[in-house]
Parts: C-alpha cells; structure tokens; sequence
C-alpha cells in the first residue's frame, strides 16, 4: 500500500464515527392471554369460645358396674333410686342409651306386673273379710282436776274407727265429756254416730247417718238423728283430703221437761286432714242440721303431733252452737283441751 492510503487509513480509525440517524421505535403489541380462575378457600368457621369441647368418643355398650348399680337399685323396690340411677347412666353413657332403656322397660314391666298382683290381692280379701275384720282407729283421752276455791274434775273420751271395705265404707264415732264442779255436775255431754258409705266412684260416695246426742245441761235428754245423702271428695291427695257431705236429715228431740218433736230438716258437712309434716298434722271436722226453726252445729280444729310409736298429743278447739224451740235454748259455746290419742 502507498503511504499516502497507509497515512488515510489510521487518520479514520482515530476520528470518532459518525452519528447513526436514530429510528422511531417500534408500537407495543398487546398479547391478550386468558387468565385461569382464582379459586379462593373457603372462609374459616367462627370459633365460639363458650361452646363446651367436642365428646370424646365413649363406650357403645354399658359398663358392668353401672349396669349393677342400676339391677341393685331394682332389686331395692325404690323407685326413686331406679329413675335417679337411669337418668344419670344416659347423661354419661348417651352411646349407651339402648341398654338403659331395655333394663328399664323389663323394670317398668315387672313392676306393673306387681302392681296388679297387689291390687287383685286386696281385692280378694276385701271380699273375704267378715264385718269385724280390717278396722283401724284411734282412742282420745284427756282429764283435768282442779283444788282451790273452787273444785272440779272432768274427763274426756272419744272412740274413733273406721273400716274400709270393696265398696262399703263405715265410720263409728263416740265421745263423752263429764265435769262436776262443788259436787255439781255442770258437763254431761254424749255424742255417738255411725256412717256407712257406698263408693260410686273415686270421689263420690252415698252416705247414710245414725247419730245419738245427749246433754242435760242444756235441756236435751235424748234426740236421734237419721240421715242420707251425697258426699263428694274435693281433695283426695295421701297428703290433704276435704270431702263435703250435703242431705235430709229426721230429727226426734225429748227434752229434760218430756216434750217430743219430730221434724225433717237438712244437714251439711265437712271433713279436712292435713299431713302438714310426717309427724304433724292438722284436722277439721264440723256439721250443721237445720230443721224448721230449730239448729244445731259443732266444729272442731286440732292439731295433732307423734310422740312415739302410736300415741299422739292433740290440742283441740270446739264450737257448739244451738237453737231448739223445744229444748228453749240459744246457746253458743267453745270449749279447748288438750287429750292423748292412742291408735288402735
């Protein structure tokens, strides 16, 4: 090469290169690409602080023991320990309920069986019994002596007893109350009653009524009464019982003085018991005859408390009422005590 072209040539390589004409850029291009379904989970489930923690998975049949406790409490005859050991044996064995139920069913079943054997029982000896069997009642006594200024000595005695029978009921009631005063007899009083009783139903009852009354002090020598009618049972619950008796009523009436009178009238009654403790009860018993112009009434609240075995103290409280024409008398009086009750 020439050194002319040489000299050329590495004058061009030391001489900065000319500027390239810059080119529009070039326009974007838009790639449209389907996206794929987000798929979000499921929201968590509100925790509830309070809720008791899930069961633990418990026995499918029921425990041996348990089951023994349940057959002893069977075996006993208590009812109440039979439905308390049930109740609680499904609330900690619920997967065990099947067996529960078939040991109670069978229990349920013997006890009806039972039951109907008890019942037929009575049935056969109320039929059986003779008049003077199956009486059951009580004997109040009480007395009262008093030295002084005054002397007195009274006495008091009632016979109570009752037979209850397939359909008849009998009642037979007695008292006497005597009291001299200074050698005065200043108390004579004598009430004697039977009342039979046909059941027509569980509350409803037909009565007859025989009763005897004597007292002297007021003018009245003997009268007899004689009676029917319904009573009714309002109330018959072991704890509480209020029964009303209602009918006509035939009345005979001497006087001291020999004047008879015979007269039809009407009678009401009623009887009330409160077991208000297992060794304290109250009773009321009270009548109303009611004939012409002539009437009569006595009622009686006590209260009585066991002492021991079958003796019973009784603090009474009485209500006589009278209004006869024939005796002459209109009297009103009460009387209190308080008496020994032995049951028979």
């Amino acid at each position: 090469m020439k050194p002319i072209a040489r000299l050329m040539l590495a004058l061009s390589c030391l001489l900065p290169a000319a500027p390239i004409a810059a080119q529009a850029p070039l326009p974007p291009i838009d790639i449209i690409v389907p996206a794929p379904p987000i798929e979000l989970p499921p929201p968590p489930e509100p925790i509830d602080l309070d809720a008791p923690p899930a069961p633990v998975e418990l026995l499918q049949v029921l425990p041996p023991d348990v089951a023994r406790l349940i057959r002893t409490a069977m075996n006993s005859g208590d009812e109440a320990a039979v439905a308390t050991m049930t109740r609680f044996a499904l609330q900690a064995f619920p997967n065990a309920a099947q067996d529960v139920q078939v040991m109670r069913a069978g229990y349920d079943r013997a006890m009806a069986q039972r039951r109907e054997a008890a019942e037929a029982e009575r049935i056969r000896r109320l039929a059986a019994a003779r008049i003077t069997d199956n009486w059951d009642g009580s004997i109040e006594l009480g007395a009262s002596r008093t030295t002084g200024n005054s002397s007195s000595f009274g006495f008091y005695g009632a016979i109570q007893a009752e037979r209850r029978g397939l359909r008849w009921d009998n009642s037979v009631n007695a008292r006497a109350e005597l009291q001299e005063t200074n050698g005065v007899r200043s108390v004579e009083r004598i009430n004697a009653s039977w009342r039979p009783r046909y059941r027509l139903g569980d509350d409803l009852q037909i009565y007859g009524l025989a009763q005897y009354e004597h007292d002297p002090i007021i003018g009245l020598d003997h009268r007899y009464t004689a009676g029917t009618g319904i009573s009714y049972t309002i109330i018959g619950e072991p704890e509480m019982t209020l029964r009303f008796d209602g009918g006509p009523a035939l009345r005979r009436t001497q006087s001291t003085g020999g004047n008879v009178d015979t007269a039809v009238g009407g009678r009401a009654a009623f009887d009330f018991a409160w077991k208000i403790l297992p060794t304290l009860e109250l009773k009321q018993d009270g009548s109303f005859i009611m004939d012409g112009g002539n009437e009569s009434g006595r009622a009686i609240t006590a209260i009585e408390t066991r002492l021991f075995g079958t003796v019973r103290a009784r603090l009474s409280y009485e209500l006589l009422y009278e209004r006869n024409s024939v005796l002459g008398t209109d009297s009103f009086g009460t009387s209190g005590r308080t008496t020994l009750v032995v049951g028979l």
